[in-house]
């Protein structure tokens, strides 16, 4: 690989997650390869990369790249904020609600590695 892919690859994120919608604050955290976390557009946690490896596996674990692109939870109240998480830069995954295991268990772990509320 050139410098320059090289330099546009470790320049994405390796995760993108949050929230949209609703009746509650956006949200938008960022965890690029190395481990910088930005949440909101402030530098956050750091996180090894072994960290961001294990976070990876994780999300592949679970099946990530087979779920739906939307999942919509029957029942949820249309004031409840849409949560995402992106894995890479080709997998995007909206859920309304909180009916999908394995998406629930992927939020959470990056919302634990990154200490985000």
């Amino acid at each position: 690989m050139t410098a320059l892919v090289v330099a546009a690859v470790l320049a994405a994120p390796s995760f993108v997650f949050g929230r949209e919608g609703g009746n509650i604050v956006p949200l938008r955290a960022q965890i690029y390869p190395g481990g910088r976390v930005v949440v909101n557009s402030q530098a956050g946690r750091h996180l090894t990369r072994a960290k961001v490896t294990a976070l990876r596996r994780y999300a592949a674990a679970q099946g990530f790249t087979q779920l739906p692109r939307r999942i919509d939870c029957p029942a949820t109240n249309p004031d409840v904020a849409t949560r995402y998480v992106k894995v890479g830069a080709a997998r995007t995954v909206f859920e309304h609600g909180a009916c999908n295991r394995r998406f629930e268990r992927v939020y959470a772990a990056l919302r634990k590695a990154t200490g985000v509320p």
